[in-house]
Formats: structure tokens, sequence, C-alpha cells
């Protein structure tokens, strides 16, 4: 006699299991929100960056992307905020709302300057965006014994990442009370 053996959650979970299937963008003349849809077409529950951690603007091409990973934050300075994460069921979807500024503030690269020079880029003013979503098939918990910075514990937590380019869209009509 021979039984079937359950694979939903040995089953392997590949680099598409979690795909952006949709993402958009409007000024609500205060901010600009992002609203990114994930499905998750994998047998098992997965777990996404919710936090947008890296902004860039080209201002040429009026591109905003918007990175929800640490991969390319840097080590530099002593404070780490601790990124959210949003859990995408088994062929479920979840919306990620992002709550952007409408100015960045960079500073210039240079040598030798008496003081910083700082940029100020208005990101409201894009028309398109492109995203890049971090996920993992576990939770994120970080390692209380600090052998790793959390930041390098997040890049190496990390398994795939979720790709999308979309649109600025109009914004959803006021709500009145």
């Amino acid at each position: 006699m021979t039984t079937k053996k359950d694979t939903s959650h040995s089953a392997p979970i590949g680099p598409n299991s979690l795909q952006v299937k949709d993402v958009g963008f409007h000024d609500d003349g205060n901010n600009l929100i992002a609203e990114v849809r994930l499905h998750n077409s994998s047998p098992r529950t997965l777990h996404a960056y919710a936090t947008a951690r890296n902004i860039q603007y080209d201002a040429a091409t009026k591109t905003l992307k918007v990175l929800l990973s640490d991969r390319l934050t840097g080590e530099g300075g002593s404070m780490f905020i601790h990124p959210k994460f949003v859990p995408v069921d088994p062929g479920g979807e979840t919306v990620v709302n992002l709550q952007l500024p409408r100015f960045l503030t960079r500073i210039l690269p240079g040598t030798n300057l008496p003081a910083p020079k700082l940029e100020r880029l208005p990101i409201h003013e894009a028309t398109s965006i492109q995203i890049e979503v971090d996920w993992s098939d576990t939770p994120f918990y970080p390692d209380p014994r600090g052998q790793k910075h959390v930041r390098q514990q997040l890049v190496e937590w990390v398994k795939h990442t979720a790709r999308q380019q979309g649109r600025r869209r109009e914004a959803p009509p006021a709500k009145t009370s």
C-alpha cells in the first residue's frame, strides 16, 4: 500500500512565486501615494518588505524608482530603523500602500566643500514608477547574538526580488463626510 506524500510544505519556492501584479501612484497634494499589489502563486505564505528603503528619481525621464529592500541602503550611520513586512497568503493578494514625500533632498557629492551642498528633487513630477520588492518564504527575525548587523541579516534573509513598472494615475475622488 502506498500513501500520497503531502508536498505542499516542501514544494520549492521559485523566483516568480511572489509577483508585483500592479503598481501605480498618485499625488494627493501632500504626499505621493503608491499602491503595490502583490500576488503569491506558491502554496506557502510568503513575507515581503512593506517599507520603502531607497528612493531614486531620474528627472530627465521623470521616473521614480522605489526599493522595498535593504540591498542598496549602505552601512553608514548608527541609527537603523527596522522595516515593516507583510505576509502574502498562498494564492492570495496583498496591497502595500506607500506614502512618499513630494520632494527628496540629497547631498551632492564633492570634495573639499566648506559645507554640504543639498539638492531638492521634485519627485511629485514623476510620470512613471519602478518598484522592487524583496521577499522570502520565512518571516524575518533578527539574530540577537549580534554577530552581524541587522541590515546584513536582512540582505541575507531575502530569497528573491519582485519587480514591476507602473504609471501615474488620477487621484481618487476626495471622500465627503
